[in-house]
């Protein structure tokens, strides 16, 4: 009885021993899970150590990349810089090129001393001969004729002593009258020889310096053997004395000029008083004659070739298409040479593409020329 008593309370001790050990497990149980809690940490922070390092890696990148991008930036800005500085060049190079293509075309071109050309230099002439044909009509109430015919042609004949042959022909044609057509004619032959060896035959213009100075450089060309240089020099001499008259840059010029003028006013008055009472409407419109022949004189030397003006004498064959005839007609037939020439012929040298233009039939008073303005004459 004793032992299974003993047996009863060993037994509840073994349970109570296993009760405890439940117990204990139980206890112990989150003990078990804290490791995977620290792995976890770890992991987490080795994640968060990673994440660190990729930044930190990123960041250089991007400051690689921002590094480079100012290196690009900079480049393009100088890069930029030498392209404002080429076109800045090329600007100034463009400006250089267009200047040195002005001063060539300066230099090749051909030099237009005034816009006239033959035409208007045609037109002009036909002008001012109507006011040398109007003069002695103008004046004919001032003529001495209380003198007689005889000391009206006296004058004449004294004043063309080669020419008293036709002129002594032509005034036994009048008889004992005043022949005041033929009288008009021989006056217009007057001023025109003094406008044309006054004026028209002066190098250059109304400058006694500046003729001078190109009669000299013009020997020396010619004896240089460079006579096509002559034209060229002609026509600079010319521009710049029309552009010093028209900008009135030299009172000098303009005073010489007038100087000339009033000199040649006051011979032609002179020679006209021979024949002709003095007075106030000749003087006036006679200066007015050789006004409009002065501005005649810069457009006739200043084109590319110069006119040539060239008188008819007695004894030159007619050229119905060159020379007008005056007065009436002396000779017998339409072949009769000139008697008396009363202005000269205007001509211009002839301008052709090549040989075969040339029309070598053309009848001219000088070959290769081609009348301007005709001539005037008694045949």
């Amino acid at each position: 009885m004793l032992d299974k008593n003993n047996t009863l309370s060993t037994t509840v001790i073994v349970d109570e021993n296993r009760m405890d050990m439940k117990n204990n497990k139980d206890s112990t149980a989150p003990s078990k899970s804290k490791p995977k809690n620290v792995e976890n940490e770890q992991m987490l922070v080795k994640s968060f150590e990673v994440m660190d390092i990729k930044m930190k890696e990123l960041e250089n990148q991007l400051k690689l990349k921002s590094l480079k991008m100012k290196e690009m930036e900079q480049k393009i800005l100088e890069k930029k810089e030498r392209l404002t500085a080429t076109r800045r060049k090329l600007q100034n190079v463009n400006a250089e090129i267009k200047d040195v293509q002005g001063k060539l075309y300066q230099s090749t071109k051909s030099i237009k001393v005034t816009d006239d050309d033959y035409s208007t230099i045609q037109a002009k002439l036909a002008k001012l001969s109507g006011k040398l044909s109007n003069l002695p009509l103008q004046l004919k109430s001032f003529l001495k004729i209380d003198e007689g015919p005889m000391f009206i042609y006296r004058y004449f004949l004294q004043r063309w002593p080669n020419e008293n042959e036709s002129l002594n022909e032509l005034f036994k044609l009048s008889g004992d009258k005043i022949d005041s057509v033929l009288v008009a004619l021989l006056v217009e032959k007057l001023l025109m020889e003094f406008i044309v060896y006054r004026i028209y035959f002066t190098k250059i213009h109304l400058n006694h310096e500046i003729n001078e100075a190109f009669s000299s450089i013009e020997q020396v060309l010619l004896r240089a053997h460079h006579a096509e240089w002559i034209a060229d020099l002609r026509l600079k001499c010319s521009k710049a004395t029309q552009d010093i008259i028209q900008t009135k840059k030299s009172n000098f010029l303009s005073k010489e000029i007038s100087q000339v003028k009033t000199a040649l006013v006051e011979d032609l008055v002179k020679e006209l008083l021979n024949i002709y009472k003095e007075s106030k409407e000749m003087k006036e419109r006679v200066e007015k004659i050789v006004d409009m022949a002065i501005e005649l004189n810069l457009p006739m030397h200043g084109q590319e070739d110069i006119m040539l003006i060239r008188f008819l004498n007695k004894g030159d064959r007619v050229i119905s298409s060159q020379v007008k005839a005056q007065y009436r007609c002396i000779g017998k037939d339409q072949n009769e040479k000139i008697i008396l020439g009363i202005s000269p012929v205007f001509l211009a040298k002839s301008i052709h593409d090549n040989e075969e233009e040339r029309d070598e039939t053309m009848d001219t008073y000088a070959h290769n020329y081609t009348v301007v303005f005709c001539g005037k004459a008694i045949w």
